[in-house]
C-alpha cells in the first residue's frame, strides 16, 4: 500500500492545481491532445531534462511557442523576462558610466 500512496503523491504533485500549468502549459496541452494524464508528461518531461537538459529546454520553449493554447502565455512570460533584463542592463550600464565617470 506504501507505494500506492506514493504514486498518489507523485500523480498529485505532478498535476498541479486545477486549470492552473505548472510553468507554461505545454505538458498539459500535449496530454489534452494525447489522451493522456498530464502527470505522465510531466514525469516524461522531468526524466528527459535530467539526461537531455538543453534539448528538453529547447523543446519545450518552441512548444510552449508553437501551441495556440500556450503561446500567448510564452510570447507575454518572454516580453516580461526581456523587460527585466533590460532595465537590468541599463542599470549597470549607468553604474558603469557613473564609476569611470568618477574615475577620470
Amino acid at each position: 500500500m506504501a507505494t500506492d500512496d506514493f504514486l498518489q503523491s507523485v500523480r498529485d504533485n505532478l498535476n498541479g492545481r486545477p486549470g492552473q500549468p505548472l510553468l507554461f502549459g505545454v505538458c498539459k496541452t500535449l496530454a489534452g491532445r494525447m489522451g493522456q494524464e498530464p502527470w505522465v508528461l510531466r514525469a516524461i518531461a522531468i526524466v528527459l531534462l535530467v539526461f537531455l537538459t538543453l534539448p528538453t529546454v529547447i523543446a519545450y520553449i518552441v512548444l510552449a511557442l508553437v501551441l495556440d493554447e500556450t503561446s500567448e502565455r510564452t510570447q507575454g512570460a518572454f516580453k516580461g523576462l526581456f523587460i527585466t533584463l533590460r532595465e537590468a542592463a541599463d542599470r549597470l550600464a549607468d553604474t558603469a558610466r557613473n564609476l569611470f565617470g568618477q574615475a577620470h
